[in-house]
């Protein structure tokens, strides 16, 4: 068959561009014509709250793509339809995951369909975390223009129901894992990141935003009752907060010595080090329905401690999971207490083992599928 995949790859830094080069990677492996279209450009300066949108990674991983596309250069956006036009691909699917691209979506999509080439989107955000009053209507115009729709949660199926009405075409697929990374030797990981072997160590991993739960994490590390394993924390990923009020946190609990910020965004070939180090994996979310740096924990097989909101409906079958309540420092506490008092710090099992949901090839059956349902679709 014949896909068209639009979304960002690298150079491009981030979740949604690591799974549009892993699907698109998946699709090739199954014999698949893809044409992958990347952007020149992301967002401006005034509007990106990172420092920057490149992968800083020395082996990324990478897909062959043409770059054409740029949000606020609306002449690109004729050029892209124009080259997916001559493709005329079998289905055409879009990344969705912020209005920000919106017009530009709505763009292509309304225009493709309109040359009778089906557009499916992917949907991973109905709407951002962070909203912003023109989001809703600026997400119901663009996704109004599919034809179908993945999600990889039901509260997200939910939410796009909500949102566009109707009988609309959704399918709710778990996120595969990320299969390219590699276990590092523990004792070697440890000693690189400068903790000591008897060191009970806790990752938190990703981008640190509000709704993140961070800042009750840290709390929670304060409130566990000495031992002789003490916990410690490593929170690692850009802040897209402010990091004084995590420092002032940090010092006014007394756990300089206990927890530890790497601001920064972590390259691909550093990720193994981080989760082959970390005695549990800790998602404190407030908000939210799914978490990519969750499905990364799964990936390596990591005990994970998590609240709902971090969690897709099928992870939570995961073997070594225990979920708390969002919101509530006290659980988080009483959770990492619970492995410091005997579980299991590592797995005995492989992932594939822990995590039934985790290849690519259902996502890619997937597609197949509605490929074949959209010779029937009207335009």
């Amino acid at each position: 068959m014949n896909f068209s995949l639009v979304g960002p790859v690298y150079p491009y830094r981030g979740g949604i561009a690591q799974h549009t080069t892993r699907l698109g990677l998946g699709l090739r492996a199954a014999g698949h014509c893809v044409q992958v279209l990347s952007f020149q450009k992301q967002y401006p300066g005034w509007i990106y709250p990172g420092r920057d949108d490149k992968d800083p990674s020395r082996e990324p991983v990478k897909i062959a793509a043409e770059t054409l596309l740029a949000p606020l250069a609306t002449n690109t956006w004729g050029n892209t339809t124009a080259k997916i036009i001559e493709s005329r691909p079998d289905l055409v699917i879009m990344q969705y995951w912020t209005p920000y691209w919106a017009p530009a979506f709505a763009y292509l999509a309304e225009r493709l369909r309109k040359q009778a080439i089906p557009v499916v989107f992917m949907v991973h955000n109905v709407l951002p975390h962070e909203r912003l009053p023109f989001d809703r209507a600026l997400a119901r115009i663009c996704l109004g223009q599919g034809q179908a729709f993945i999600t990889h949660s039901q509260g997200e199926s939910e939410r796009l129901q909500n949102l566009l009405g109707g009988q609309i075409k959704v399918s709710c697929q778990a996120h595969p894992l990320y299969d390219y990374f590699q276990r590092e030797d523990r004792s070697a990981a440890r000693e690189r990141l400068g903790y000591k072997p008897d060191d009970f160590l806790l990752l938190f991993f990703g981008l640190v935003r509000p709704y993140k739960g961070l800042d009750l994490l840290i709390q929670a590390l304060a409130s566990i009752q000495p031992s002789e394993r003490q916990p410690k924390l490593l929170a690692a990923g850009e802040f897209w907060q402010k990091q004084a009020v995590f420092d002032k946190q940090i010092k006014k609990l007394g756990l300089e010595k206990a927890a530890r910020l790497d601001n920064r965004y972590i390259p691909q070939e550093e990720i193994p080090r981080l989760f082959s180090a970390a005695d549990l994996f800790v998602a404190p979310y407030t908000d939210g329905t799914q978490s990519g740096a969750v499905r990364l924990a799964m990936s390596f097989g990591m005990p994970i401690l998590a609240t709902e909101k971090a969690l897709a409906t099928d992870e939570r079958d995961y073997a070594l999971l225990k979920i708390v309540p969002p919101g509530d420092a006290v659980a988080l506490a009483k959770g990492i207490q619970a492995w410091l008092s005997g579980e299991p710090t590592m797995p005995s099992l492989r992932p594939q083992k822990l995590f039934s949901s985790q290849g690519w090839d259902n996502l890619v059956k997937e597609l197949e599928r509605l490929a074949v349902c959209a010779r029937n679709w009207p335009a």
